[in-house]
């Protein structure tokens, strides 16, 4: 009899859970054929790690590599084909629902608050969180895969030592081998989860919340502390990478710690950064609660939004937040439980670290889980009633797959996304000028003139915005007008590679100018900030062979191919040794550029 009733619930586990999985797909199935997006272009389809998966799978270094390696894979199976990328986010969402289901039902086992045979709140987790319309960021948006995919192992982390904690009290023994197996897996998957993003560095101390709530009464804590010693050595996991194969000394990582730790982006304090969060995670609250106006990028909130009154209001709630698992730790440990999950898992975003953009939809990802396994617990507790409790649950998710379905319409196109976030946010300059540099690409000049007026309109930081303007005018042959606004970027703080781009573009308009003098001196100054673009070098050398300067060019453009094996630079390579007569090199030189050309190669 007991067994036919384990079998009835395992079948019944079996249905739910592949109901969980159907939906997920469900959900997501209209943006599987949905084009990159922003970000997507610079780590997926700029990035030449992504086409080598040998080099990306060298590259152990990289703070997220499992991630980008996650790329390079899928470029290696179909190239820059969007559904298959797609596609893997959202096998991976559907993935880390099933795991959030058996989360919550192991944390219920291990409460021993009489409701561990309920599939009610880790079934009504689970959906809340497959469903829920905040993970849209985090699954259509492929870049960030390092999200979800860090999520992955981090649940896959949590519960197999779970589950050896469980093993261990069995077997009363620490030298099972499915004991050490699973606790070899929990750190594996620690280890794995930390080199995709690093939100998975709290996972010891998730872990040590676990132990603090439902280690058993009969262990002292120090015995449970010795158990979970090890998975803190997985926290050297990134630094022990990062210098063992980035030739890094010891002494200056550390006294670079200040710069490893925070986006050079910034312009705010880490205290500053820290009081911004405080308003950040009430509206992360509100959104998991009342999901509308959602917005792919927040950009500059408004002044009002960090008022002393609303900073101080949000401190009070955070307050707050941390101290009830201290009051309810006794009664409501798995609630407790669940707010301290939310609490630690937006620590690494949400605290001291400066990051660029203060408020992120995709951020939420893993702290969800604490709150979508409160939000399960208390609806168990205030519904008694089982038919009841199921129709409001039905409800709510039918609600949330609704909004979800629907916040996944603006990724279609990379247009309908951003004319989204300025229709939210009007003051958004970088939407904007996102939208604008769509308009320059599809060549309607006139509307990217427009998106662009109005990002220098509210800020003027943008140098890019700048080099997009001598792009326009240069190809409306208004060349002053280009070497204008190309001036005005260059007196912004710029990064090497803006800096050569924009005097790369004033050498085309002085060459057009008939000014070759100037073009060759900003070419020169180009040559100095680059980093890995061969245009200025390529340029330069055609002026040389115009002027019939060949020894320059044929040097200039030996020293872009020390850059990249570039076809273009190898054909003017050719031009300048056939001026000069060496026939011999000349023909070398053009054939490398064939190769090169047949390869695919640019």
């Amino acid at each position: 009899m007991i067994d036919a009733a384990a079998e009835k619930d395992r079948q019944k586990q079996l249905l739910l859970l592949t109901i969980v999985v159907f939906l997920g797909f469900l959900l997501y199935s209209g943006v599987l054929l949905a084009p990159f997006v922003f970000d997507d272009y610079f780590i997926i389809i700029y990035n030449p790690l992504v086409k080598s998966f040998i080099a990306s799978l060298k590259d152990i270094a990289n703070n997220r590599y499992i991630g980008s390696l996650s790329f390079a894979f899928n470029y290696a199976v179909g190239e820059f084909d969007p559904f298959k990328y797609h596609l893997v986010n959202v096998l991976i969402h559907a993935v880390n629902a099933v795991l959030v289901f058996f989360l919550v039902k192991s944390i219920l086992v291990a409460s021993d608050t009489g409701e561990s045979g309920s599939l009610f709140i880790p079934a009504f987790s689970a959906f809340l969180f497959v469903a829920h319309p905040m993970q849209t960021q985090a699954v259509t948006y492929i870049s960030q895969r390092f999200a979800s995919l860090a999520t992955l192992f981090y649940l896959s982390s949590i519960l197999s030592y779970i589950t050896a904690c469980r093993i261990r009290d069995d077997c009363k023994s620490v030298r099972s081998i499915k004991f050490i197996s699973y606790y070899a897996a929990a750190m594996v998957f620690a280890c794995l989860g930390m080199k995709t993003k690093e939100i998975a560095i709290t996972i010891p101390f998730m872990l040590l919340a676990y132990e603090i709530f439902f280690r058993k009464q009969k262990d002292s804590f120090s015995v449970s502390l010795a158990y979970l010693a090890p998975m803190f050595f997985t926290l050297l996991i990134l630094p022990v990478t990062k210098l063992g194969f980035h030739a890094s000394p010891f002494d200056a990582f550390v006294s670079n710690i200040d710069t490893f730790t925070q986006d050079e982006r910034v312009s705010y304090s880490r205290v500053e950064y820290l009081f911004m969060q405080f308003r950040v995670i009430v509206a992360y609250l509100r959104l998991l609660i009342f999901p509308v106006n959602q917005n792919f990028d927040y950009g500059h909130l408004p002044p009002g939004f960090f008022s002393h009154a609303e900073i101080a209001a949000s401190c009070a709630v955070i307050v707050m937040l941390v101290l009830i698992p201290f009051f309810l730790f006794r009664k409501e440990k798995v609630i407790s439980f669940g707010i301290a999950w939310f609490v630690v898992a937006l620590s690494v975003e949400s605290s001291i670290i400066p990051i660029r953009d203060p408020m992120v939809e995709h951020r939420l990802y893993l702290p969800s889980v604490g709150a979508f396994m409160i939000f399960s617990m208390l609806t168990a507790r205030i519904i008694p009633k089982s038919r009841i409790r199921l129709v409001a649950a039905v409800i709510m998710v039918a609600l949330f797959s609704g909004l979800t379905y629907a916040r996944n319409v603006v990724y279609k196109s990379p247009e309908s996304l951003w004319q989204d976030v300025i229709a939210k946010a009007p003051a958004n300059a970088r939407g904007y000028g996102s939208l604008g540099l769509i308009y320059k690409t599809q060549g309607m000049q006139d509307q990217a003139l427009a998106m662009f007026d109005k990002v220098l309109a509210l800020e003027k930081g943008y140098p890019e915005v700048f080099l997009h303007l001598g792009d326009i005018y240069y190809e409306r042959k208004d060349y002053q007008k280009s070497l204008y606004y190309l001036d005005e970027g260059i007196k912004i703080d710029l990064t090497h590679a803006i800096s050569a781009s924009a005097l790369s573009k004033k050498g085309r308009a002085y060459t057009r100018l008939g000014e070759t003098g100037k073009a060759i001196d900003a070419y020169k100054e180009a040559i100095k900030d680059s980093v890995n673009s061969v245009i200025p070098f390529n340029n330069l050398g055609i002026i040389y062979i115009r002027n019939g300067e060949l020894d320059k060019a044929i040097e200039v453009l030996q020293q872009g191919l020390k850059i990249h094996n570039n076809s273009n630079l190898y054909r003017n390579l050719s031009v300048a040794y056939q001026e000069k007569g060496e026939q011999g090199k000349a023909e070398e030189a053009l054939a490398k550029a064939l190769m090169i050309s047949q390869a695919g190669s640019p």
